[in-house]
């Protein structure tokens, strides 16, 4: 009986956790300041370092902020430390490009709390979520 209610109560926090993450990342792509003015003159981000070996070392993370400008979209990604693709310290933050398999940046942005926050909990609710399944396997089997 106690297994029924630990699997309930998983069940009802990957739910959660999907629901909030979905809710506040849309609500923090609705709420910034869309007044802000950039130019199409970015550099190709030869400062940052986005090497990864086995899983380790620096990437981008996210998609905040979402911005036209001209005809390309741009938006705001975390610059992260990752460990075995795990983000771990993000080190700063910068509006960017997508394009020939790389970036075009324009530039630094401030790193916002609440967008570090939604991306760690991205990182739980999947983890969460294949607890949750193997737990209502085990019931079920049993």
């Amino acid at each position: 009986m106690t297994e029924t209610y630990i699997v309930v109560l998983l069940w009802i926090t990957t739910l959660g956790l999907f629901v909030f993450y979905n809710k506040f990342h849309k609500h923090l792509n609705k709420t910034w300041d869309r007044n802000m003015q950039y130019s199409l003159n970015g550099n190709d981000g030869k400062e940052l370092s986005l090497l990864r070996v086995n899983g380790i070392g620096f990437s981008f993370y996210g998609k905040y902020r979402e911005l036209l400008i001209g005809d390309y979209r741009t938006y705001v990604t975390y610059h992260v430390f990752c460990f075995f693709f795990i983000p771990i310290l993000p080190l700063g933050c910068c509006r960017v490009i997508r394009e020939n398999g790389g970036y075009r940046i324009f530039g630094g942005e401030r790193m916002v709390w609440r967008e570090i926050l939604c991306m760690f909990l991205g990182l739980i609710k999947w983890p969460v979520a294949v607890i949750a399944f193997l737990r209502l396997l085990v019931l079920f089997l049993k």
